[in-house]
């Protein structure tokens, strides 16, 4: 199909979700494809033209646009929090001419009536002057407000000039407050490619005096284009304004009808319980008509370059993890985005890239591939595991096995953990965050049912809360909240400097859960959820004692030391872990040595003799912390 012209602007509308059966989530998305390529790729904005948000306290709503091309483009619509959400009317603007047309938006924090006088409005300034003076058009794309007091906001355009303009929003309200708002801005410098204007509906701002919008009180308006187009033009609204009432949900709708060349009816309503006192609705007039076809994609979908294979692989707090193939290299990805705009969390976002680029390449740990931020979301690339997680082995009903794993597995694959760790803290990086389900085993390629045992098949992963630094080994306060309270050691839980020892101790609870079957968040012994095991003794001993198998129970009791100075390190616990799963010493006594600190166990295992009655003799191993 041939391309439309280089230079030239549209717009359309798209809605997204419905009561009562489909209301937005954290991310409704959209695959929006232009009936016609543009020439070259264009610049698009989204706003809101609708919404019905059931929620009367909290609204909470933001759509924006990602993965443009030529073709198309991805349309997102998000809630959060207790906010519902059930529909929103979307409005977008694509424009493939910057000398004439422009987009952006631009952030509005902590509006309140109380600092609305005294806060100076954001100044905006355009990518590239303007010949002349342009028109400018505003809408919201993002609303986060509360307060005892209706939605009461409005957004003006003041002092446009060629290079820029003034962005005041302000409420008029008392309680009304707006702790953030996104407001997208079209700005034209020419009525042949795209003309603008605003309506306003009741009472409020300005002096305007009307009746509420209510049930079966819809409003509407004739408007006529400042200079009239050579053929019927495209039209999209966007709400700018609004007051409604606190004492029921948010419902404003907008819709145009009779669209001729000299201009159209603009219709606003609300409905059931709701009132609206005032709107202000902008719009946009394109002299380009341009067909859309619209399809649902799965949330929290990876770049345009990778396709998603199957359902999701697993969410957190922060990101949903997709299994994508590459459209370049055919290959197949592990792709972690996040849920949260990256610039609202861009602190913790750059420490965890600054982990994964630092991460050394290892056999137990992920292998990092690459990261991608776009449109305001960061993408982590990574390889794509089939495997189990540390949670699923362990057996009914906390797992997914029949019966647990063999002791010999279970020290090949701690001892694995340890070994990643190791590496981890050679490089100055801990980890935090060591749960059952950021450790993962691979499936053995013989038979997929089973947990491989290769030297390669362990795998830890997830470094969102992970610390870089350069000793990994000398004790610092947490920064933050990490990690599951029943893996976290006892400097930790009792609000001390930790180091990397926090992680060892960690490796040693998976160890107790998978030798012994049973979680530690399920013992009765150390409070809720198992939050106090790492600190009380008697529960730690009783864990240990339940270990079935001998080494098992010697290699926890080696990790598993609550004073943290005689802990020992990753390195010497993976060596004690290898020296365990030795099948040919009778009986060995070992000798661990971290810095000034040493500590002796003695491991006993009991063997038959060999051939020929050959004497049983002591081995002597020492290992040191390097």
């Amino acid at each position: 199909m041939a391309p439309i012209q280089k230079r030239v602007t549209a717009c359309g509308t798209v809605t997204v979700g419905s009561w009562p059966n489909d209301k937005i989530g954290e991310d409704t998305a959209m695959q929006v494809t232009f009936s016609e390529p543009f020439g070259v790729r264009p610049n698009v904005l989204v706003q809101l033209a609708a919404v019905d948000a059931q929620s009367p306290a909290h609204k909470r709503i933001e759509t924006w646009a990602s993965d443009v091309t030529r073709e198309g483009f991805r349309l997102h619509v998000r809630t959060w929090a207790d906010s519902i959400v059930w529909m929103a009317k979307v409005s977008w603007i694509a424009s493939s001419n910057p000398a004439q047309v422009q987009l952006g938006t631009c952030t509005a924090s902590d509006v309140k009536i109380l600092e609305s006088k005294a806060g100076a409005p954001a100044l905006v300034q355009f990518a590239q002057p303007f010949k002349g003076t342009p028109e400018v058009s505003l809408g919201w794309s993002a609303l986060d407000a509360s307060g005892e007091a209706n939605l009461c906001l409005l957004a003006e355009s003041k002092d446009v000039c060629k290079s820029g303009f003034s962005l005041d929003c302000t409420t008029w309200c008392p309680g009304s407050i707006a702790w953030s708002t996104t407001m997208s801005w079209i700005a034209c410098s020419s009525p042949a490619a795209l003309q603008t204007g605003t309506e306003s509906f009741g009472s409020g701002p300005g002096g305007l005096a009307g009746d509420p919008i209510k049930k079966d009180a819809a409003r509407c308006a004739d408007v006529l284009f400042p200079r009239g187009f050579d053929t019927v033009p495209c039209i999209a609204l966007a709400l700018v304004g609004a007051d409604s009432s606190r004492d029921a949900p948010v419902r404003i709708d907008t819709w145009v009808e009779n669209v001729t060349s000299k201009g159209f009816q603009l219709h606003v309503r609300s409905w059931a319980e709701s009132l609206t006192i005032f709107a202000k609705v902008a719009w946009v007039a394109t002299p380009t008509t341009l067909d859309t076809t619209v399809e649902r994609i799965a949330p929290h979908s990876p770049p345009n370059a990778y396709v998603v294979d199957g359902p999701a692989l697993g969410q957190g707090a922060m990101g949903l993890t997709h299994r994508a193939k590459n459209k370049l290299d055919g290959q197949i990805y592990a792709v972690k985005t996040s849920k949260h705009p990256f610039s609202h969390h861009e602190d913790s976002f750059r420490k965890e890239l600054a982990i994964l680029e630092r991460l050394p390449r290892h056999k137990n740990l992920l292998h990092f591939h690459k990261s991608v931020i776009e449109a305001n979301r960061l993408h982590i690339i990574t390889e794509c595991l089939d495997a189990f997680n540390f949670q699923q082995l362990l057996p009914a009903p906390h797992g997914l096995f029949p019966s647990k794993h063999h002791p010999n597995a279970v020290l090949t694959w701690i001892a694995q953990v340890l070994d990643g760790l190791a590496a981890m803290h050679s490089a100055g990086l801990t980890h935090r965050d060591l749960h059952n389900e950021n450790v993962m085993v691979l499936r053995d390629p013989l038979d997929a049912k089973r947990p491989s045992q290769r030297p390669d098949a362990v795998r830890i992963i997830d470094f969102g809360v992970g610390k870089v630094c350069n000793n990994a080994f000398k004790p610092v306060p947490m920064s933050q909240t990490a990690g599951f309270w029943q893996y976290v050691s006892p400097e930790r839980r009792r609000g001390l400097e930790v180091n990397d020892r926090d992680d060892v101790w960690a490796a040693g609870c998976h160890l107790l859960e998978l030798s012994t079957g049973n979680v530690i968040g399920r013992r009765s012994d150390c409070g809720t959820d198992g939050n106090d095991f790492a600190t009380s003794p008697e529960a730690i001993r009783r864990a240990i004692e339940e270990c079935g198998n001998t080494c098992c129970r010697d290699a926890a009791d080696y990790v598993l030391v609550s004073e943290r100075q005689y802990r020992p390190s990753a390195a010497a616990a993976h060596c004690f872990s290898l020296m365990a799963l030795r099948p040919f010493v009778p009986s060995c006594t070992l000798i661990a040595v971290d810095g000034p600190n040493a500590r002796k166990r003695k491991l006993e295992r009991k063997v038959s003799a060999g051939a020929g009655g050959r004497r049983k003799r002591q081995c002597r191993a020492v290992r040191y912390n390097k």
